[in-house]
């Protein structure tokens, strides 16, 4: 990327698969199979939206079908290279996803999921491993069903909604917040079906936002096709760019820790740490969910979370942690601490509770169930403030996470903490598949 050369990640890739090892350049055959396999899957999610986007329906084209399945090919023989690496089978669940086959990804999940007894094992990643009985088995029916030519582009047929059940719990939302890339749209209209029939069609229908900064009609269109016509799906346009203080003259003096999450992913982290729960689509809800647009509920939920959350009088709802790099996370706890002394000087909050150093422990916050006024309070508030004033979520790339959770170990109490065990989930590498 240095030199300039990496514009064309699928030639890059196949040239770099035949490469021989030499003494200068020592290619990593796994590795440039997962880039080959990622660049033909997102080349074909651009040719079928290229399709949509000219008004020409749902249907893939069969050239992005055919895509898809030498993407699952590629990875494939990545996967007889390194039986033992988890991405891969990440990347052949995605793309079993991005056909339409939910069954078949979520299979795919079994070797490296992390279930203990009482729900995902704390901090996932430390427990990232591949099952190799469970892989050997999924590989082979994977490849059977190759061979059989039984792996094609499904397209999920939401039904509309009329009528039907409420959710329990009254002024309650999931919130997503979506860009209009190809990957982006694909996960979440595969999201939103995977709620509608994994949630809400078992406990209830709640309504669904969408923030965005860029999305099109024919984007919406699609979104609302996926969830089912006539179901509760707004958009709300945001911008998550004017608060940046950042130029393109100190981009890079402010990115070095971090370039791969530039201003854009920044101004997330902060929007979710604050000014998410000031949107006027926000303010009459009491409990809300964020799900990413790569979260995914993989079988039916036991039980409602917002009926949980709120029957245990908790503020804050989790299904596993994870630990922030040092290097982003300068300076976060004590400005913090900081702000919250401050507050207990002026009576605007109770003392801040003993507590031993931050280690760095977050929520991992791409699924989180919150009571939306401990948010909102005034003392919060001037928390967010003070952070937002500082600069650090450019600066130093502060995430959501962490404020989520330095915020909830200074201002509330333990018991208001509540982690969820029994939902089948998946985000990225964190996969929970508990015994039904």
């Amino acid at each position: 990327q240095r030199c300039g050369v990496l514009y064309d990640m699928k030639r890059y890739a196949e040239a770099a698969a035949e490469l021989r090892h030499s003494a200068v350049l020592r290619p990593d055959a796994l590795d440039c199979r997962l880039y080959l396999g990622y660049a033909v899957m997102n080349r074909a999610l651009q040719q079928r939206w290229a399709m949509i986007e000219q008004g020409l329906g749902m249907a893939a084209p069969d050239a992005a079908e055919k895509d898809m399945i030498e993407a699952l090919e590629v990875l494939l023989e990545a996967q007889a290279l390194d039986p033992t690496e988890p991405n891969t089978y990440v990347s052949l669940a995605q793309t079993l996803m991005g056909l339409g086959m939910s069954d078949a990804g979520t299979d795919l999940l079994k070797p490296i999921a992390q279930d203990a007894a009482n729900g995902a094992r704390d901090p996932f990643y430390q427990h990232l491993h591949v099952d190799s009985a469970v892989a050997e088995q999924v590989i082979r029916q994977l490849r059977s069903a190759l061979d059989r030519g039984d792996v094609r582009w499904r397209i999920p047929v939401a039904q509309p909604c009329t009528g039907g059940r409420l959710g329990s719990v009254q002024r309650s939302a999931v919130a997503y917040l979506t860009s209009d890339s190809s990957s982006d749209l694909t996960d979440l209209a595969m999201s939103l079906g995977l709620l509608r029939s994994h949630f809400f069609d078992v406990h209830g229908m709640y309504s669904v936002i969408v923030f965005h900064d860029s999305l099109q009609e024919h984007h919406m269109s699609f979104l609302q096709s996926a969830f089912g016509a006539g179901c509760p799906l707004s958009f709300q346009r945001i911008s998550l760019e004017a608060s940046a203080p950042i130029s393109t003259d100190t981009h890079f003096r402010y990115f070095h820790q971090a370039p791969h999450q530039g201003v854009g992913y920044r101004s997330m982290c902060r929007y979710f740490s604050g000014p998410i729960f000031e949107h006027e689509a926000m303010r009459g809800l009491d409990y809300y969910m964020r799900l990413d647009t790569d979260s995914f509920f993989l079988h039916p939920l036991p039980e409602d979370p917002f009926k949980r959350v709120r029957d245990q009088g908790a503020v804050y709802a989790y299904l596993t942690t994870a630990t922030e790099e040092g290097s982003m996370c300068i300076g976060l706890e004590e400005e913090m601490t900081t702000a919250v002394d401050r507050l207990a000087r002026h009576a605007m909050t109770q003392p801040r509770r003993k507590a031993e150093q931050w280690d760095r422990t977050f929520f991992y916050n791409n699924f989180e169930v919150t009571a939306v006024q401990f948010w909102r309070s005034d003392a919060y508030r001037e928390v967010f403030q003070a952070l937002d004033a500082s600069g650090g979520f450019f600066s130093q790339r502060w995430g959501d996470g962490p404020v989520r959770s330095i915020a909830l170990r200074l201002m509330a109490e333990p018991s208001k903490v509540m982690k969820l065990a029994r939902i089948s989930y998946w985000h990225q590498t964190f996969v929970t598949l508990p015994r039904q």
